[in-house]
């Protein structure tokens, strides 16, 4: 994440970085499924523009609220207690893990979850989870990484949103990206 870019170099450096994985999960026959949260979608609707991406990405769970995640991937209620804005580690692991175990044509997963402000700074979590290590326990750890996002205090707050949003689907993507490359998964 480069400093000082515009919210427009954001989007244009994210819609690139997302033809390169979709590229590289055609390339490398990657299977992906993705459980987002803040991301609302975008990540999917970027990787879609690439033709031929139907072969490799079987899709996403958008689960923005707390009762879509745990009536659509099972998240225990009681996780909502350790995490009550739903941001966390272990929610991000549980998306991802679980959009694998209930997609059986993918064999890479990631799950975002996160609070893209603007009363509050942001706060990000990615995880990805893979087949190659499947059975997943409950208790075994995705790879997962935190985002922090600081947010311009004279912007509108829906302009502060937004630019998070792309923010986190370009930390989302680029850490697809690597795993892909360096078969991390």
């Amino acid at each position: 994440m480069k400093p000082g870019r515009t919210r427009l170099q954001i989007q244009a450096q994210t819609k690139v970085l997302a033809g390169k994985v979709a590229q590289k999960l055609l390339e490398t026959s990657t299977h992906l499924v993705l459980a987002e949260s803040c991301t609302g979608g975008l990540i999917a609707a970027l990787l879609i523009q690439t033709p031929g991406i139907s072969q490799v990405f079987a899709g996403s769970f958008v689960v923005y609220q707390k009762e879509s995640k745990t009536a659509w991937l099972g998240l225990k209620k009681s996780i909502f207690t350790r995490a009550p804005d739903g941001v966390s580690k272990e929610i991000s692991e549980h998306l991802a893990k679980t959009a694998l175990k209930k997609t059986k044509a993918a064999n890479l997963s990631l799950g975002i979850t996160g609070r893209l402000g603007p009363a509050t700074d942001g706060e990000v979590w990615i995880s990805i989870a893979s087949r190659q290590r499947l059975p997943l326990k409950s208790n075994e750890p995705a790879k997962s990484k935190r985002l922090l996002l600081k947010g311009p205090k004279n912007r509108l707050s829906r302009s502060i949103r937004e630019t998070h949003q792309w923010l986190a689907a370009e930390a989302a993507l680029e850490i697809l990206r690597q795993a892909i490359r360096y078969r991390i998964y």
